[in-house]
């Protein structure tokens, strides 16, 4: 698999409804809408396995809905979230405008990739002493929306080189269970093969090198920790060991003229034995943390927001206004400005957190823009 773009977007918050309770015994009740429900977040999870992507996953995925409020205060249905998982040999990367962060595994827990909306309140929750009876309601907000990409690791832990038809792809079955094509004629491998070995805690990617991809700057060999070397003749080994690196364990294999395995090292032995000496070296290198690959981690993702929630910030650009901050944003985004009710709730808020006070020293006055929510707000003091 090459590179995959996914855009992902959480689920938007259900709409608060506008309702008065009416029945038989009471003709004239009190406001009784309901709150929407909170839209469904996308997270992601690390799978500690080798396997493919999920083909399934289109270019954009999108997670539930909240669902609007109801009569009688009842609330709207949270909309379901989504686990998106990421195999071991693969990594997933945050893309914002210009810039790309790797997400990593900082827990056991499932990682956040985009919060869903929160859910609009009901005409209910807008009842103050002076306002029995709101006739208006708050909108769901919408869910984030974020890119990301999902890339094939390029290095694996283990790799097998050597010259073409000596058993590389055999012993890669053999050592990980998998099932790569074998034939008996010379280049059956053209494409670089996968697999895993797993015991207990150990647990390795291997890759099986072609011939022709021999080089030293391929990204599998330079990355690898562990090199298995498989000729037919033991002079041969330096024409291929000269790629490796000083840091890198090299394990020399020997086959005969019908692909034995024999290890340089141990003498003739039958290939069962073989792989399980190899195995052997697989975990006393696991177990042994001066000779491990170390890499730098890059940076977990934190998704914390610049502002806190009782916070704002104003600034003056040009003859209009900008106002950021969680509140100003959700409740521009949310309320309906053009009616009269819900544009005095919005100017209300703004006036008890100390907006409008900011908005003074800077000189703004009655009818100005304001850019909130990604609305034009025309100011009212």
């Amino acid at each position: 698999m090459q590179k995959r773009t996914i855009i992902l977007q959480a689920g938007n918050g259900g709409d608060g409804i506008v309702s008065f309770k009416r029945s038989y015994k009471v003709p004239k009740g009190g406001p009784d809408g309901g709150n929407g429900g909170n839209g469904g977040n996308i997270y992601v999870k690390f799978l500690n396995k080798v396997a493919d992507f999920n083909k399934s996953i289109g270019s954009y995925v999108k997670a539930q809905n909240g669902q609007k409020g109801d009569t009688n205060n009842k609330n709207g249905k949270a909309g379901q979230h989504l686990v998106i998982n990421i195999p071991k040999n693969y990594s997933l990367w945050l893309v914002e405008k210009n810039t790309k962060t790797q997400i990593v595994q900082t827990g056991k827990k499932p990682a956040l990739l985009a919060r869903g909306g929160k859910g609009g309140w009901g005409n209910t929750k807008f009842v103050l002493p002076n306002r029995k009876t709101p006739r208006f309601s708050q909108n769901g907000q919408k869910g984030e929306t974020v890119a990301v990409e999902v890339l094939p690791k390029g290095s694996a832990d283990v790799v097998i080189i050597g010259e073409p038809n000596s058993g590389k792809t055999t012993l890669l079955n053999m050592l990980s269970g998998s099932k790569a094509r074998t034939g008996s004629y010379s280049g059956t491998t053209q494409a670089v093969n996968y697999g895993t070995f797993e015991d207990g805690k150990t647990l390795l990617v291997l890759a099986d090198i072609p011939a022709s991809q021999t080089k030293s700057n391929n990204e599998h060999i330079s990355a690898a920790s562990i090199v298995l070397c498989v000729v037919q003749n033991e002079t041969l080994f330096p024409k291929y060991t000269k790629v490796c690196k000083k840091n890198q364990k090299i394990i020399k294999i020997t086959t005969d003229i019908n692909n034995n395995f024999l290890m340089s090292t141990k003498g003739s032995t039958n290939s069962p034995e073989v792989v399980e000496q190899i195995k052997e070296e697989f975990r006393s290198h696991a177990a042994d943390p001066p000779n491990r690959k170390t890499e730098t981690s890059p940076t977990p993702v934190t998704r914390t927001p610049t502002l806190k929630k009782s916070k704002f910030s104003v600034k003056k650009e040009g003859n209009s206004f900008v106002l950021e901050g969680s509140t100003p944003g959700l409740l521009a985004e949310t309320l309906d400005l053009s009616n009269s009710e819900a544009r005095y709730e919005f100017f209300r808020r703004m006036r008890l957190l100390g907006v409008n006070r900011d908005l003074l020293k800077l000189e703004a006055k009655t009818g100005d823009i304001v850019f909130v929510g990604g609305k034009e707000v025309s100011w009212d003091f």
